[in-house]
């Protein structure tokens, strides 16, 4: 059980049921903030897997026009 002379202000209260402490507005909060981080790294991540992917097709499609040239003027 928590001493509450040891509680500090961003501590939640008590939950006597469960005999756990709830979090509190300030845990939250930076529960919420680290939530937005990881989504705003999952969403860069998939933008540069998709940017990845765009250029992977751009560079095979100049690579078969090229080939094809080739192919067009080489015979």
């Amino acid at each position: 059980m928590i001493d509450e002379s040891k509680r500090s202000p961003c501590d939640g209260e008590l939950d006597p049921v469960n005999k756990a402490v709830e979090p509190g507005p300030i845990t939250q909060r930076r529960a919420s903030r680290r939530r937005v981080e990881r989504t705003k790294v999952e969403v860069r991540s998939r933008e540069d897997e998709a940017d990845d992917r765009r250029e992977d097709a751009d560079r095979e499609q100049k690579e078969d026009a090229d080939n094809q040239e080739v192919e067009t003027t080489g015979e």
